[in-house]
């Protein structure tokens, strides 16, 4: 069985180039043999890995279940589900044939035991789409950021992407030359980091031909690139290993046993989904949604939590896409 240490060592062995970080990234959360999402995670909620809102409370999939009767009746797709909790509100409170597209065996473990037979699984959208004729309305809640990154650096002239290298025995950061027609800060600062969330332009492209009809809903923590990186010149990549929060240097320690993220720039999804002939609502906070779809509770700590205008109301944002 290959280890975090072993993929390393054969990535960067003398004469191969530096592993840019969305390689790195891509084995440590995916990689068959150590991938947190193939291997490590236990569960997503208050006792598992990390919460999700679905998981903190069930207004979230109530607003969703509320906004899908405002549209015309389709099958329902969930990319990611993390534990089931989203599906299980969303099938409370509105009757649909509902798919699941997940590539991490526990999590599909854990998603199949809270929901029984009331959905259907696969292993890939392709798949989701075919069994639906290509009509369908898709949901994801923080799925991009679980993609993996490029990692740029702006050198006081130029664009650089984050690559890593082996120094005498121990893993370092170097760079290497990078371009893109994707737009990206216009005066940085030098030394400014950013992500790019590429692979996920790349996963859309390779289904969206298939996606005949239907709205997409995809919700996540992130901005947009005006906003996103204001007052942080290290960018928004970092780790969480047992319930601490790593940045820096420290996001290399523990390869493969923890989850590895960046904000979701959502200049870029917008202009991809235009691209690809979508037509996309304004974006809108998680507070704006819930409260435009909802009457909730007020008092109830988990609703505020996820209506905080200071905290996750604000911070995750909601984009609708229509096919």
């Amino acid at each position: 069985m290959t280890t975090p240490r072993d993929f390393l060592l054969e990535a960067l062995s003398p004469g191969n180039p530096p592993l840019p970080f969305e390689k790195f990234m891509e084995a440590a959360l995916y990689h068959p043999d150590f991938g947190y999402y193939s291997t490590e995670i236990q569960n997503v909620g208050k006792h598992g890995d990390f919460s999700t809102s679905a998981t903190l409370s069930h207004i979230l999939g109530e607003a969703i279940a509320k906004w899908l009767k405002t549209i015309p009746p389709l099958p329902i797709i969930e990319i990611g589900a993390g534990n089931g909790a989203l599906a299980k509100t969303i099938l409370q409170h509105h009757s649909a044939e509902y798919h699941i597209v997940e590539t991490s065996k526990p999590l599909k473990n854990l998603q199949q035991k809270r929901l029984n037979n009331t959905c259907q699984w696969h292993d890939s959208i392709n798949s989701a789409l075919q069994a639906t004729n290509g009509a369908a309305h898709l949901l994801s809640n923080e799925l991009v950021d679980a993609f993996p990154c490029q990692v740029l650096e702006y050198n006081g002239q130029k664009w650089q992407e984050i690559a890593l290298e082996l120094h005498n025995g121990n893993l370092r950061e170097t760079t290497l030359p990078f371009s893109t027609n994707h737009p990206l800060p216009e005066t940085p600062q030098t030394e400014q980091r950013i992500e790019l969330h590429q692979s996920y332009h790349n996963w859309l492209q390779s289904w969206a031909p298939h996606w005949k009809q239907g709205h997409s809903l995809t919700i996540d923590y992130g901005d947009t690139l005006a906003s996103l990186y204001y007052r942080r010149p290290q960018g928004t990549l970092r780790a969480y290993f047992q319930h601490q929060r790593l940045t820096g240097p420290k996001i290399y320690h523990h390869m493969g046993q923890q989850d590895l993220t960046a904000d979701v720039n959502f200049t870029h999804l917008q202009l991809w989904s235009q691209q690809l002939g979508w037509k996309t609502s304004p974006l809108q906070t998680q507070q704006d949604f819930i409260l435009q779809h909802t009457n909730p509770n007020p008092e109830d700590p988990a609703t505020q939590f996820l209506l905080h205008p200071n905290g996750a109301g604000q911070a995750f944002k909601v984009l609708i896409c229509k096919r």
